[in-house]
């Protein structure tokens, strides 16, 4: 894959979070689906929020999914802001969620390690409103 490409990836974003209440922390959802296809997909593909917000993907596919990122690769690309930890949420089985909390301000580029050929990739901007 051309990791180029996911790094430009990032075009297109969304606001997508939502208060539950005084206090409460900011959360958003993205669905991890393969709409009855052998590719797989997230929705939405990208996300603005702000930083403390927890993103939670909920596999609402038939096929289990995972998502990760990490630092950079050997191009010298970054996937992640400096700061910032890589993560794996490891297989998420139909149903199942993985739930990450944002503090660190910038872009991050995740994907399905196992489906990242088949462009399934997503984007986080972190940044004050």
């Amino acid at each position: 894959m051309n990791r180029r490409w996911i790094a430009s990836g990032a075009a297109g974003l969304v606001l997508a979070a939502g208060c539950a209440g005084a206090g409460a922390r900011e959360t958003a959802l993205v669905k991890v689906d393969d709409n009855g296809t052998t590719t797989g997909v997230f929705e939405p593909a990208s996300l603005v929020i702000a930083p403390g917000t927890e993103v939670r993907w909920r596999n609402v596919g038939a096929r289990s999914y995972a998502v990760a990122t990490e630092r950079g690769s050997e191009t010298g690309q970054q996937f992640i802001p400096d700061g910032a930890e890589p993560w794996h949420s490891g297989d998420l089985k139909p149903g199942e969620t993985y739930a990450r909390v944002f503090e660190e301000e910038g872009t991050y580029v995740y994907w399905s390690p196992d489906h990242r050929d088949q462009q399934m990739i997503g984007t986080i901007v972190v940044e004050r409103p």
